[in-house]
């Protein structure tokens, strides 16, 4: 090793000068410091210790054996004692007046900037800036430096690295040595992995952190390029929610529209602030924001609008957690979920039910719903057909339905005609007579008298008295017997003859009887 002061070295290189093909950016020095630009409101901190570079104390340089061989391939920390760093990666910028761009239309426009963080001036002739992929499969870009750079300026230098995701750029000096290194993305090397990703357009830029050192990188929406900036101040850890009294009431598992329900049994108000689900697939969770779940109610999860996702068929589990994750509040597991069934805790059991309720109470189902028209046999649990009453059509117009047969016939339009004003009908013939008022009849004529049985009058007849009386005068005993015998073979003979023509008699009061009842009743009607 050999010792060289600073001018004879500047001296030496100055005999072989080449043409810059780089060019540099410099930035006036800020009294206040290198790093006193605001950050955005919408950079994300990702601030990661780095390997200390060591000031530099001397205006010597610690200079290498030129024979010394090659870096190896893998990255190493760096071992170069001067204070030059990488301080922006932009893998992927749009072109100048281009708002958005492919990544190919904006591989031309990226750059790697470094940094002079030390108080001398660099001549870095010989120099190189160094691409490799996130596998490490060798440095497969290189970008030569030979320029000074002055204390606390900034060198941009156009670098169209290999991926705008994840990778290593380094710097070397002219002896091989790794002045600096950063990985960025999901690189392999974990201790070089300082840098988060970025997309098209963004870059990651180191920053200075709350200590004054350049320990950390932050990712701009839009590149800074020969600027340097402060990091976001880390914002102050926010108070664990313990969700405690939350429990799961429904899991909607083997269905088109999955859900998760959740339920407050207290009765005061739950903050559900930052508390999460959680699901056996995968370490995927959704946490709710700022609400609250009053007091006995619901509050439904669907999961296609999480990143969760949830077991149909086999065995699944279903988790609430604290806010940050450290705490298991609930946990419910199923299993070989039917089709079109949700996982109900109903009266305190977890019960399998085909009458799903997202959001209101649960409901224990064992059936599935009948088609339309057919309702569940108990004793089965099969469907059968909804017995169907027989409603009977009207009958037609003129006719009505008879109780006794259930059946139609016609209605008897035989109408009796109505009565005579002041007769009635009599219920016995179904005829019209006399109605009886309470008049006293008028006396009958001379001659009459009033019939009891028929109120009418009739010729009046003398008493048996009268009509055979015995006469008292003289006449003798003689002519008195004469007369009763006379009377007694009148009889005599009238009683043969009576019993002769018996038969004739007979018939001849028969018809005597209805003629006079036919007269009577056509009295009656009349």
């Amino acid at each position: 090793m050999k010792k060289f002061t600073l001018f004879s070295l500047i001296l030496m290189l100055a005999i072989s000068v080449m043409p810059l093909s780089i060019y540099a950016v410099e930035i006036p020095k800020q009294e206040t410091g290198i790093f006193n630009s605001k950050v955005s409101d919408d950079t994300l901190l990702f601030a990661l210790s780095t390997t200390t570079l060591m000031p530099l104390t001397t205006n010597t340089l610690d200079i290498e054996d030129p024979n010394a061989p090659d870096t190896p391939e893998n990255p190493e920390q760096p071992t170069s004692s001067r204070q030059l760093i990488i301080s922006e990666i932009a893998a992927r910028i749009c072109p100048e007046n281009q708002i958005t761009c492919t990544s190919a239309e904006g591989q031309p426009a990226a750059f790697v900037e470094i940094y002079n963080d030390s108080e001398s001036d660099f001549l870095l002739s010989g120099w190189q800036l160094q691409y490799a992929p996130a596998s490490m499969s060798g440095w497969s870009r290189s970008v030569a430096i030979d320029v000074e750079l002055g204390t606390r300026d900034y060198l941009a230098l156009p670098m169209a690295v290999g991926s705008a995701t994840d990778g290593y750029v380094r710097i070397i000096d002219e002896n091989g040595q790794v002045v600096d290194i950063v990985g960025y993305g999901n690189v392999a090397d974990v201790d070089l992995r300082l840098a988060p990703r970025m997309s098209t357009g963004q870059s990651v830029q180191r920053c200075e952190l709350p200590d004054g050192t350049l320990n950390g990188f932050a990712l701009f929406a839009t590149p800074t390029r020969g600027f340097g900036m402060k990091c976001p101040e880390p914002e102050p850890p926010m108070p664990v929610n313990e969700c405690s009294g939350l429990i799961i009431s429904e899991i909607g598992a083997n269905l088109d529209k999955q859900f998760v329900e959740i339920y407050n049994p207290t009765n005061a108000p739950i903050d559900l602030s930052g508390c999460q689900i959680q699901t056996n697939r995968n370490k995927s969770i959704f946490a709710f924001g700022e609400e609250s779940l009053a007091a006995d109610s619901y509050r439904v999860i669907w999961i296609a609008d999480t990143p969760l996702t949830l077991t149909k068929t086999t065995t699944g589990t279903v988790y609430i957690l604290s806010s940050d994750g450290q705490n298991e509040v609930n946990a419910v597991s199923y299993a070989g979920l039917a089709k079109e069934t949700s996982w109900a805790l109903v009266d305190g059991e977890w019960r399998q039910t085909y009458a799903m309720t997202p959001g209101v109470a649960n409901i224990w189902q064992a059936y599935p719903l009948c088609e339309e028209g057919y309702e569940r046999n108990l004793e089965t649990g099969r469907c059968r057909k909804i017995p169907v009453e027989n409603i009977l059509a009207p009958c037609p117009e003129g006719q009505y339905r008879n109780p006794e047969t259930n059946r139609c016939r016609k209605i008897d339009t035989n109408s009796l005609v109505p009565c005579k004003e002041g007769q009635e009908r009599n219920p016995l013939t179904n005829r019209c007579r006399n109605i009886p008022t309470d008049n006293e009849p008028k006396p009958c004529a001379e001659g009459y008298e009033r019939n009891p049985e028929t109120n009418s009058c009739r010729k009046a007849t003398q008493s048996g008295a009268a009509a055979f009386a015995i006469d008292g005068g003289s006449g003798g005993g003689a002519s008195g017997l004469w007369k009763w015998g006379a009377a007694g073979a009148l009889l005599a003979m009238f009683s043969v003859v009576a019993w002769q023509y018996r038969t004739e008699i007979g018939r001849g009061v028969g018809f005597a009887k209805r003629y006079f009842s036919k007269k009577e009743i056509s009295a009656e009607t009349t």
